[in-house]
């Protein structure tokens, strides 16, 4: 006599799903931090490449750094990533020397892997808007005044000077700013921490990104390029800790170009 079949009970599939539901939740965090470390991981290397080029491209030019853009387009209508798209394969049109103005800005290598449709961010650099305080990537002329370009002999500590970091668009205005204009006094996206400035009427979109940039996009850290060569991760609340008046406190603020 052919025994009957027995099949699963409700009971029996219920925990069966229990179980995997139980499984998955454990394993999902691990996979989520093993993705965002490889998207660290790649995020660095593009950073490195990126400083190789600005290694190359002060080597190409009397040990001068290029300039982050410039306050009169028909001065200097290239901005960095122009410039510095010339030694990369992926340039979209190669006009003499530079790219024509700004068509590099998209570029693959650029763009962060952490990047969505609704959380662009690019590799860029920390600008100073004329104020030689963190950045050694200055505008060429600010109004009337031409500022000289920045050596790389200049650069007394280059460990803990940084050049490229996570930012929305192409660049974010340094916090160390001499007149405390960017000090991170305000939390505009009421997340507990204060956020420096950013052109709320010309950029509305901004407004709260940290003066541009995207520093939370690794596991609540950012990544950065040193003028060292190598690249760092630090977490979020300690690269932009602050004191009571709204001063940063990390060291990667306080050291300035030539000093």
């Amino acid at each position: 006599m052919e025994q009957k079949r027995k099949a699963f009970t409700l009971v029996e599939l219920l925990v069966v799903i229990s179980i995997i539901a139980l499984l998955l939740s454990i394993l999902m965090p691990a996979l989520s931090k093993v993705r965002d470390q490889a998207r660290t991981v790649i995020c660095k290397s593009q950073m490195s490449q990126w400083g190789q080029y600005t290694f190359l491209y002060a080597h190409d030019n009397d040990n001068k750094l290029c300039y982050l853009g410039s306050g009169d387009s028909t001065v200097e209508p290239y901005f960095w990533f122009d410039k510095l798209g010339a030694y990369i394969s992926e340039k979209k049109v190669k006009e003499g020397i530079y790219a024509p103005a700004s068509v590099n800005y998209n570029l693959k290598a650029r763009q962060c892997p952490s990047s969505t449709k609704n959380n662009s961010s690019y590799i860029g650099v920390n600008s100073s808007g004329g104020i030689t305080k963190c950045a050694p990537f200055i505008y060429e002329m600010i109004g009337t005044v031409t500022n000289p370009p920045v050596k790389l002999s200049a650069i007394h500590q280059p460990g803990s000077l940084f050049g490229f970091v996570d930012v929305l668009s192409w660049c974010f205005h340094s916090p160390m700013h001499e007149s405390g204009y960017f000090w991170l006094t305000v939390d505009y996206d009421h997340d507990g921490l204060d956020d420096s400035f950013w052109n709320v009427a010309a950029f509305p979109n901004d407004s709260g990104m940290y003066n541009g940039a995207r520093p939370k996009n690794h596991s609540d850290g950012a990544t950065l390029w040193m003028f060292d060569g190598h690249t760092e991760y630090i977490k979020f609340k300690e690269f932009w800790a602050v004191d009571g008046s709204g001063r940063m406190l990390h060291q990667f603020w306080k050291f300035r170009q030539g000093k």
